[in-house]
C-alpha cells in the first residue's frame, strides 16, 4: 500500500521564529510530508573501508580483501528495514583490483539481490544495480555481502558498499502556491 501524497507547499507565512507551526488541514500536512519524504531516499547501509595497507589517517580501517581461493566469502551481514511502499532498492559497491584481475560483490537482501562484477578498469568506481522489492520483500530483512574472486591472485579490496531506497518514479512535481491567503 502506498502512502497518499500531495505535491503542494505549505504557506511560508505560517512559519515565524519562535512560534508553533500550525496547519488547519492535517490531512494535507500528512500528504505533504509523505511527498517530501518519498523524495528523500532512505540510506539503509553505507560502509567504507580503506585499501589494503592504508594507515595514514586515524582511525586506520583495514581493507577487506578478496580471497584467492574459489567460492564466495561472506564479509558483512546485518538487518535493514524496507518500508512497505518501497518498490526499488539501489545496491552499489566500489573495489580496487590489480591489472587484469576481476571479482564479484554480491549483495543479498532477504533472498533477493544483485551481483556487481568488478574489474581493474572499474577501480574506485561505484557499480550499481536496482533490486525490486517484489524479489526481496519488505519489513525487517537480513542483508549479506559476499566477495568472489573470478581472476587473479593479487591484492584486491572492497572499498565501499551501500543499500538505499530508490526515489519513486511516479511522484508528481510540487505545486508552488502564491504567497498570502
Amino acid at each position: 500500500m502506498t502512502r497518499e501524497a500531495e505535491a503542494t507547499t505549505l504557506q511560508p507565512l505560517r512559519f515565524a521564529l519562535g512560534s508553533m507551526v500550525t496547519q488547519e488541514d492535517l490531512q494535507k500536512l500528512i500528504k505533504q510530508a509523505n511527498w517530501t519524504y518519498a523524495n528523500r531516499p532512505m540510506l539503509h547501509v553505507s560502509k567504507s573501508c580503506g585499501p589494503a595497507g592504508w594507515t595514514t589517517d586515524a582511525p586506520a580501517l583495514h581493507g577487506i580483501e578478496f580471497r584467492t581461493g574459489a567460492g564466495a566469502v561472506e564479509v558483512f551481514q546485518g538487518d535493514v528495514y524496507i518500508l512497505p511502499e518501497t518498490t526499488k532498492i539501489i545496491v552499489g559497491a566500489a573495489c580496487s583490483f590489480p591489472s587484469g584481475e576481476t571479482g564479484n560483490v554480491t549483495i543479498d537482501i532477504g533472498g533477493g539481490g544483485a551481483t556487481l562484477s568488478h574489474a581493474d578498469a572499474d577501480n574506485d568506481t561505484e557499480l550499481r544495480d536496482e533490486v525490486l522489492t517484489s524479489s526481496t520483500g519488505t519489513g525487517w530483512l537480513k542483508f549479506i555481502v559476499e566477495l568472489t574472486r573470478t581472476a587473479g591472485t593479487g591484492t584486491a579490496t572492497l572499498l565501499r558498499f551501500r543499500i538505499q531506497d530508490k526515489v519513486p518514479e511516479s511522484l508528481p512535481a510540487p505545486v508552488l502556491e502564491p504567497l498570502g491567503e
